[in-house]
C-alpha cells in the first residue's frame, strides 16, 4: 500500500501481514491509499481518496479483484 499527501507526494508506505492488515501513521489531510499488485493476482485494487482529520484512527478496505468468474 502507498499513501500519497494532497501534494501528490508519496507519504507512507506499508505491506500487509498475513491477516492482510496494515497499520500506518500519517499526517491529517486529505490522501489517496494505492494499492500495489500482487504477485499471483492479475488486477489490482482502486485507489481510494480519503480525509484524515487529526487524532483520527480511520480503517480503509482494500479490495482485489481476481477477474475470475
Amino acid at each position: 500500500i502507498v499513501v500519497f499527501g494532497s501534494d501528490d507526494a508519496e507519504s507512507v508506505r506499508g505491506t500487509t501481514g498475513s491477516d492482510g492488515i496494515v497499520v500506518l501513521e500519517v499526517v491529517p489531510g486529505e490522501l489517496t491509499i494505492e494499492p500495489q499488485p500482487v504477485e499471483g493476482l492479475l488486477g489490482i485494487a482502486s485507489a481510494v481518496t480519503v480525509t484524515v482529520v487529526e487524532g483520527q484512527s480511520l480503517a480503509v478496505t482494500v479490495e482485489y479483484d481476481t477477474g475470475i468468474r
